[in-house]
């Protein structure tokens, strides 16, 4: 990240922060075309993330959901305990991330629409 450009740098944050935005809005759609483009988007956005070593939970969480996605079961249970660990998060939270985790485990992925459920925000 030390060899990047201002112009660059603020090119990357802008554009990566729109496509994590815009995938997650695309999430919340009602329709099957926008919801199968959300995860494109949230993918480039990780890659713009990742190129400027920016790390939180909000990554996490997009991060979680992308693998969930992709059927990653160890990189899915990983990001969730990456959040899970958050001090910025409450009880509730943790909890419903633990039964994320043991339903992944189990290769059971219906949980995660708990986590993302539209017009509610458990994160």
């Amino acid at each position: 990240m030390n060899d990047l450009s201002a112009t660059k740098l603020f090119k990357l944050i802008t554009r990566a922060s729109a496509y994590l935005l815009r995938g997650f809005s695309r999430h919340q759609a009602d329709r099957d075309e926008l919801n199968q483009q959300a995860l494109g988007d949230i993918e480039a956005a990780l890659a713009d993330f990742q190129q400027l070593a920016i790390e939180n939970e909000f990554l996490w969480l997009a991060q979680s959901y992308g693998y969930i996605n992709n059927d990653e079961k160890e990189h899915s249970i990983e990001a969730l305990n990456k959040l899970q660990a958050s001090q910025y998060l409450g009880a509730k939270q943790r909890d419903l991330l633990k039964q994320a985790t043991i339903k992944i485990a189990v290769k059971n992925y219906f949980i995660i629409d708990k986590l993302t459920e539209k017009g509610k925000n458990y994160l």
